[in-house]
């Protein structure tokens, strides 16, 4: 890989980090996803970056990405909690939440595993 585009992925994944690295959980939870999106944009851009096995050891070793990917790896999971706030409040919001509870393609699955805890934790 020419080292003009190992550096150009690391500068943009850099320069998402500058942009998102500021933000309290808070405003990721609770205020307007366009603080946000337009940076998971342009990650989903670089995901579909064709690199070799060599490119990605010497990116992933550089200590400025591993600051940069610690951040924006919170930053993806404090979004996926708000997904999922949104999703329930969505859920609860309906005229017959336990339909759509249940019409959930894991909600067997989740039965099962409160089932076993139960039963594992002698409740």
């Amino acid at each position: 890989m020419k080292e003009e585009t190992l550096d150009s992925i690391k500068h943009e994944f850099t320069d998402i980090y500058a942009a998102i690295r500021d933000l309290s959980d808070e405003e990721i939870l609770n205020g307007p996803d366009d603080i946000f999106r337009p940076h998971f944009q342009r990650l989903q851009r670089l995901a579909g970056t064709d690199v070799d096995d060599h490119a990605a050891e010497r990116i992933l070793s550089d200590r400025e990405f591993q600051s940069a990917a610690r951040q924006i790896c919170h930053l993806k999971a404090v979004n996926g909690l708000r997904m999922e706030i949104e999703s329930a409040r969505s859920i609860i919001a309906g005229p017959d939440p336990w339909v759509l509870v249940k019409r959930f393609v894991f909600y067997p699955n989740y039965v099962e595993l409160a089932r076993m805890e139960y039963e594992g934790g002698d409740l």
